[in-house]
């Protein structure tokens, strides 16, 4: 064994490390001088490995407040629209904006559409103006809500007077696996009439971190959308302000096939990728209907083609 033999175990993973125990646990087959050269050698690779942690925790990003992937599961069993708006009042850790408990309401009512649990009084949706004025939440703009509420209800939540927000709808879409199984960062631009650089043009802007449930094909940590907020990470061609991106005013839903209305994936939980490499999230189902592994608990699903094309929307308001 020669310091050759040594080196071709370091490929800059934890493999190397498991191999090079190997060879270190047979200490006939290393001379004295050797013996140093790959203790040497393994320091210098814990270190890179240290700072490669290191540089990690250093890029921040955080999550966007409805991107906590709460479950339908949580609501699914309550019995009427006045049960859930009690429910939704009493929970102040979860229910922290407009359009997080707005995606409660409108998620339980569809996914229970055509039972005898919704109940579409419109006393619940002036309920649900009083709690926004109480706690102060920005008010939901008619945007959000097109095509989730007919305009008679519409007008009940909806500010018209406020404008001051942005619909940003990323350039580039997905497939379901390439939007669920994979890393991805994804670049949103915007104009600020108060930022330098970008009164005129969209230059201010940010960087959506999406974590895959299957990056490269192994199963690791969660599914997660998060917002970058070290400057550091940014590239040259987008202007990063915490003050013009305020993440805790943020809303992600997604657009599928370039739909007439956004969907709200708050009470989604988190995608699936089935043992038939099919995919769902909450309603969303990317097959045919007549596929396996339903989830049951959405009465009311919507069935997309395998290929269909995902954009990442997100609303910034204020």
């Amino acid at each position: 064994l020669n310091l050759m033999d040594v080196k071709s175990f370091f490929s800059e993973d934890m493999e190397a490390c498991m191999a090079l125990s190997e060879v270190l646990n047979d200490k006939e087959n290393l001379s004295t001088e050797l013996h140093r050269s790959v203790n040497r050698m393994t320091v210098d690779l814990l270190r890179s490995k240290q700072k490669a942690l290191k540089a990690e925790l250093i890029y921040k990003a955080l999550a966007i407040p409805n991107c906590l992937f709460l479950n339908f599961s949580l609501i699914k069993n309550i019995p009427d629209m006045g049960a859930l708006m009690s429910y939704l009042k009493a929970s102040s850790y979860n229910i922290t904006n407009s359009y997080i408990m707005f995606d409660a309401m409108h998620t339980w009512a569809d996914a229970n559409f055509g039972s005898n649990k919704v109940n579409e009084k419109m006393t619940y949706l002036k309920d649900f103006k009083d709690i926004v004025k109480e706690r102060n939440w920005k008010p939901i703009v008619p945007r959000y809500i097109k095509k989730k509420l007919n305009e008679g209800k519409q007008a009940l939540i909806a500010d018209e007077k406020y404008t001051r927000y942005h619909r940003l709808v990323s350039d580039v879409t997905f497939t379901p696996k390439e939007l669920f199984e994979n890393n991805n960062d994804i670049k949103f631009y915007f104009k600020h009439p108060k930022r330098e650089g970008c009164i005129d043009e969209a230059k201010c802007g940010f960087i959506v971190q999406i974590k895959g449930i299957y990056p490269g094909g192994t199963l690791l940590s969660p599914f997660s959308i998060k917002v970058v907020v070290d400057k550091e990470a940014y590239p040259d061609d987008i202007i990063f302000n915490s003050k013009c991106t305020d993440i805790k005013n943020m809303h992600v839903a997604l657009n599928i096939d370039n739909n007439i209305k956004d969907y709200p994936i708050t009470w989604s939980g988190q995608p699936v990728r089935t043992s038939k490499g099919t995919h769902y999230w909450g309603q969303h189902r990317f097959y045919n209907s007549a596929a396996d592994n339903e989830d049951g608990l959405y009465i009311n699903k919507y069935y997309w083609k395998p290929e269909s094309k995902i954009a990442l929307v997100v609303y910034q308001f204020g």
